[in-house]
């Protein structure tokens, strides 16, 4: 093949692995835009729920008129969003929960009523409002479980869509991360064997113009490969069988050999440009991938959403994020082969250098750090430096937000082992999401909002398990978190 048509089928693959991630781009951005659409729709009927409980408790123990008042019109509000939802939702999980609660709602709404009705005999003589009060009760007891089962109802729904939500922009991602794969393949695929033809026809053509320029002039350059380096040996054969002819002539050797031997010259200053500018050419398909991505930027920048914008500037940074995770699994790996080296270590020094390192002299003065006494540990020192490390820099990330900057390093000896924790008042988490801290990836937080690649914990996880031990973690939504590790007692 070709040198120039390779290169053209490099900027043409190029090109149209581009445009593939344009469009994939577009549609990705219009699936999410509509999953955060009814994401908002799934918070909006949770919301309302929430407030008819308090307008139904409110109306409960007061008997006024304005919290009944509103609490019909937040009824009349969940059924317009309910009908928007199963228009909206196609999944089938979604329809069987929008189902549930239509028909409890219309149960509560049925059970507010004669709620209402009841209220007036509560004026009635003592016997008839005693009975009254005690149906009252039956009935407000029937309210609150139903409306424990249509807040459940609401809370799953939205986690459906939040779930569908994570999973359209992981895929949009990945769709463009292999898009740019593709993109970079076909560039070093190609770059390796315009490499390789040029290597090999400028060997030919240096061993031919050796054996030529030494005086053997039968000898022929192999023509047959039928790119640009073979029209080259082709004239440089012409050139041969030309010098061949003029031996016959003695008389006029010199001056042919003088005359072909600057045409010969010529020959290898043309090659060398050629050369040169392959090499040149070589670049641009290179630098493609980088104007295409800056393209996509400032020629769609203004046209997307800022969500579209956010997205656009996850996949710019997809190369860079992968190969920091290729690193960070690769490390992982390498725990999994290194054999332990087990010694005597001093687990309260070792914390206390661990937040120094992470934390630095001007971060670490803005928190209140407390280290307790912590039992020693028979392990490997390089190894739990790490799990310290990874523990501390974790809290350090997650207490910033918090105007609680306090972290507290605690351990204790039980059952045979030695339990010790990283507690923070920081954003925490929530508890139903507790068995996947430890996952490989998973992470319960934006990484806008706090960076990072998601394999700390893991790592964690890892080498605690090396040395027979055990991690688990506790917390809730804005009241900090608590991350355990346990290590077997050895003498």
């Amino acid at each position: 093949m070709r040198i120039r048509s390779l290169l053209a089928l490099t900027m043409g693959a190029s090109l149209a692995m581009i445009l593939v991630s344009l469009g994939s781009l577009w549609y990705s951005t219009d699936r999410i835009w509509k999953a955060n659409k009814d994401l908002s729709l799934a918070n909006d009927i949770g919301d309302t729920v929430l407030e008819r409980i308090m307008l139904r408790d409110e109306y409960y123990i007061h008997r006024e008129e304005r919290p009944k008042s509103q609490w019909l019109a937040k009824t009349a509000t969940l059924a317009g969003q309910l009908t928007r939802a199963r228009l909206d939702f196609q999944g089938a999980k979604d329809q069987e929960i929008l189902v549930e609660m239509s028909e409890v709602g219309a149960n509560i709404n049925s059970l507010f009523a004669k709620l209402i009705e009841n209220t007036r005999g509560m004026d009635s003589d003592p016997i008839a409002r005693s009975l009254a009060a005690e149906y009252d009760q039956t009935l407000f007891s029937q309210l609150n479980i139903r409306a424990s089962i249509l807040r459940d109802d609401a809370a799953r729904l939205v986690e459906l869509r939040f779930g569908e939500l994570s999973f359209l922009m992981s895929a949009s991602n990945w769709l463009f991360g292999a898009c740019l794969a593709v993109v970079v393949a076909v560039v070093l695929v190609n770059g390796f064997l315009i490499g390789r033809i040029l290597n090999a026809g400028i060997g030919r053509l240096k061993e031919g113009t050796t054996v030529i320029g030494g005086g053997e002039l039968s000898y022929r350059l192999a023509t047959d490969s039928g790119d640009e380096i073979s029209e080259v040996a082709l004239g440089i054969n012409r050139m041969t069988e030309s010098l061949a002819g003029l031996l016959t002539s003695k008389a006029n050797l010199e001056e042919s050999v003088a005359l072909r031997t600057a045409e010969l010259r010529t020959s290898n200053e043309e090659l060398e440009s050629f050369a040169y500018s392959v090499a040149h050419d070589l670049r641009a398909p290179l630098r493609s991938i980088d104007g295409y991505s800056r393209l996509l930027e400032e020629e769609l920048g203004p046209a997307l959403s800022a969500e579209g914008a956010r997205i656009l500037a996850i996949i710019r940074g997809g190369a860079v994020k992968m190969d920091d995770l290729i690193g960070s699994l690769l490390e992982i790996s390498r725990l999994g082969r290194t054999d332990l080296c087990l010694s005597a270590v001093d687990m309260r020094s070792t914390a206390s250098d661990a937040f120094a390192l992470v934390a630095g002299p001007e971060v670490a003065s803005d928190f209140d750090f407390r280290v307790g006494n912590l039992p020693d540990a028979y392990v490997d020192a390089p190894m739990i430096e790490r799990v310290w490390a990874n523990l501390l820099s974790n809290a350090l990330k997650y207490s910033v937000p918090s105007p609680r900057h306090s972290i507290e390093v605690g351990g204790r000896a039980e059952d045979g082992v030695s339990v010790y924790y990283v507690r923070d008042r920081g954003v925490g988490f929530d508890p139903r999401y507790a068995d996947k801290l430890f996952g490989m990836f998973n992470r319960l937080h934006g990484e806008v909002e706090f960076p990072g690649n998601g394999v700390g914990l893991a790592m964690v996880k890892k080498i605690v398990a090396r040395h027979g031990g055990k991690v688990w973690a506790e917390g809730r939504l804005g009241e900090g978190s608590t991350f355990y590790f346990s290590i077997p007692r050895r003498s």
